[in-house]
């Protein structure tokens, strides 16, 4: 009955190849194809009016649009893509009426239009998007930086080619030379250009930029900008091919192809042969990328890269970064992100004044950072700061001017603060552009005393962070209290918040009164016993607590047994997920809970009558024999019970009337369904 009900919708530009038809769908009947016709003419003119003349125009405008609107709509041969296009021209245009009379004049037959009426930054800043590969997925503030690095940003009336560059790419957005990627929630800020625009693009562009995707032979001489885009694991190239064709460049790049979303392909790591020549050729590169390429090492020639703008490297083999590096006075953004074998940054980092952007991150481990990283006062991302416990280590007070600090900071190696006080050195609450912090501490519970435990608690009461904050993780926090500031200050804005191994915390930190707050992660707490009113700010407050919070997760709290919650609490909250939680003996009322599940627990909770709900998971109780499902649970949709080895029976079932699919997965002893 499910498969009956379910579909595969794949849509074509034109109509496709019978070997392009995906295997999915020739395992099943044979594929229907549905040839859609172009929209209507009055749809179009729907769509052109609304979008192009908008709300706050003069409705003269509409009857402006009347008048050329023949020419547009049959130009635009019910092509949405073509439709909206325009819509981007005209709603950027001063005079929607004199941009309506040029259209008249100037109109072509196809998008090349859209690209001829651009501002000249605007058409630069397109021809990058011709190194990326088709159906590339890329992030805004990757390509903001490789425009920043060419010099396609004028700033000079901002003075911030960061706040300058998003404004372009917005305009681009709003033009439809951009797209949110379909594969990604649009918090993720990714994006797609259209395939009609990409082939547009790519072909106006190919003077100057090119990407290879095959053979490095018959590069033009002139070309400025290049791109390799591998297509098998461990290729091998030789750059000197490209030195011995290519008079000069502006930009070389790798560029990762599994990135793209759709591809099946493992991550190459591409071979380069020759790369200390070619950096002696090339000496006016403003932009190099090297990520995902097999170097394990930077040859000492990249210092005569005057005017490089921009490095990456990441996911190489690198092992440390030449101290030749630090000569390159106009350098803008360095990134070294994932370099697993890379332990420590050139001591003269602090010589690269002008950088903006340093990105080190890596899972597993940290990069030692040396001291002077915070006389980079012009930094505006820095994604990771390892205190270190040496002479020569950064300290915490580096932060301390680094106030136009941008986006995401993790703090990690704070256990190496020797004095709680001097963390207030970082001034963390002056940095207002900050939006999500992270605060680290060692995993080494079993070597600390009353002492470190003592100093923990200063250190964090010390790192306040600016009340705009958004995003607060906390990890390995081995204080038996938090901090003050987390229920006294006004952090209207802080929408998430994850406390991962606070083992030594027995006490519900008071966040009930966060009112913007949709996402809790509570984790590793082991002494924690009770969630309730008595840790509460929240008592004696008119309200109930928790008014925003849409998802929360309770995860190893081994001491749990007792959820204190009164009418109008949590009067959101749609998901809970409950793991390794065994004494914790019942579950409060959520009116408006969706999605709940359990996780390796010793007995099921017992559970109220929640009307909303629709999806339950019973995962990994092995010392349970049964199952009871007799509370009304009127809108259950799905059911999942799974790895409860001596579960025998599940009684309510049949009185589950609404579930739609039951899912029982490796209960071995299962055998009965009682009634």
């Amino acid at each position: 009955m499910e498969a009956r009900r379910c579909a595969t919708i794949i849509t074509y530009c034109e109509y496709p190849a019978k070997r392009s038809v995906p295997t999915v769908l020739k395992i099943r009947s044979r594929p229907h194809f549905y040839d859609l016709s172009p929209l209507k003419d009055e749809h179009c003119l729907q769509i052109l009016q609304k979008l192009a003349c908008g709300d706050g125009h003069d409705p003269g405008s509409y009857h402006a649009l009347e008048r050329i609107s023949g020419d547009v709509l049959y130009h635009c041969r019910g092509n949405p893509l073509y439709v909206k296009a325009i819509c981007g021209l005209l709603c950027h245009a001063k005079n929607v009426l004199q941009q309506l009379d040029n259209l008249k004049e100037i109109f072509l037959q196809d998008l090349k239009l859209c690209f001829d009426v651009l501002p000249q930054h605007l058409k630069l800043c397109l021809t990058m998007c011709s190194l990326f590969p088709k159906d590339f997925v890329f992030k805004r503030h990757h390509l903001i930086r490789l425009w920043m690095s060419q010099g396609f940003i004028n700033c000079e009336e901002f003075g911030n080619p960061e706040e300058m560059g998003n404004q372009y790419f917005n305009e681009l957005i709003c033009r439809s030379f951009f797209e949110h990627s379909s594969l990604h929630d649009l918090k993720q800020d990714k994006f797609v250009m259209p395939k009609r625009f990409h082939d547009m693009v790519t072909s106006i562009s190919k003077d100057v930029c090119l990407r290879c995707e095959y053979l490095l032979h018959g590069i033009p001489e002139n070309i400025r900008r290049l791109s390799l885009v591998p297509l098998e694991r461990r290729t091998v190239t030789a750059l000197q091919l490209i030195t011995k064709q290519v008079g000069n460049l502006d930009a070389f790049m790798v560029v990762n192809r599994s990135e793209l979303e759709n591809s099946n392909m493992s991550s190459p790591f591409l071979k380069l042969e020759g790369l200390n020549d070619f950096l002696l050729k090339f000496k006016s590169l403003r932009t190099l990328n090297l990520s995902y390429t097999a170097i394990g090492q930077l040859p000492a020639s990249v210092g005569t890269l005057k005017i490089l703008q921009c490095l990456a490297v990441n996911n190489t083999d690198i092992r440390k970064l030449p101290s030749e590096l630090c000569l390159l006075e106009n350098l803008q953004t360095l990134e070294a992100r994932d370099c697993l074998q890379l332990i420590t940054l050139p001591k003269d980092i602090k010589n690269l004044a002008r950088l903006r952007h340093l990105d080190v991150r890596k899972q597993p481990g940290h990069v030692r950072m040396p001291i002077g990283v915070g006389q980079l006062r012009h930094l505006q991302s820095l994604p990771v700061l390892n205190v270190g416990e040496g002479f020569s280590d950064c300290p915490i007070w580096e932060l301390r001017d680094l106030d136009n600090l941008h986006g995401d900071l993790a703090i990690t190696g704070l256990g190496n603060i020797k004095l709680g006080t001097d963390a207030m050195e970082a001034r963390l609450i002056n940095k207002k552009y900050l939006t999500t912090l992270t605060l680290e501490w060692s995993d080494n519970s079993i070597y600390l005393d009353e002492d470190d435990e003592e100093n923990s608690v200063k250190v964090f009461e010390s790192l306040e962070p600016p009340h705009g904050l958004e995003n607060l993780i906390v990890r390995n926090y081995s204080g038996s209290i938090f901090p003050a500031w987390i229920e006294k200050s006004p952090y209207d804005n802080l929408q998430s918040i994850t406390l991962d191994n606070c083992y030594n915390c027995s006490m519900f930190p008071a966040l009930g009164d966060l009112k913007s707050l949709s996402f809790l992660c509570i984790r590793k707490m082991y002494t924690l016993k009770t969630i309730g009113y008595a840790t509460s700010s929240s008592e004696g407050k008119k309200g109930g607590r928790f008014p925003a919070l849409k998802l929360l997760k309770l995860w190893e709290l081994y001491e749990l047994d007792r959820w204190i919650v009164k009418d109008g609490d949590f009067p959101c909250l749609r998901t809970v997920s409950i793991s390794r939680c065994p004494l914790l003996k019942s579950l409060p009322y959520f009116p408006s809970l969706v999605d709940l599940s359990f996780h390796h627990c010793n007995q099921l909770p017992e559970i109220q009558e929640l009307m909303k709900l629709e999806s339950l998971k019973i995962e990994g109780f092995h010392d349970i024999f049964s199952l009871d499902l007799t509370q009304g649970l009127p809108a259950l949709k799905n059911l999942e019970i799974s790895h409860c080895s001596n579960l025998v029976s599940v009684v309510g079932l049949s009185k589950l009337s609404s579930v739609e699919k039951l899912k029982i997965v490796k209960c071995p002893r299962l055998d009965v369904i009682n009634k």
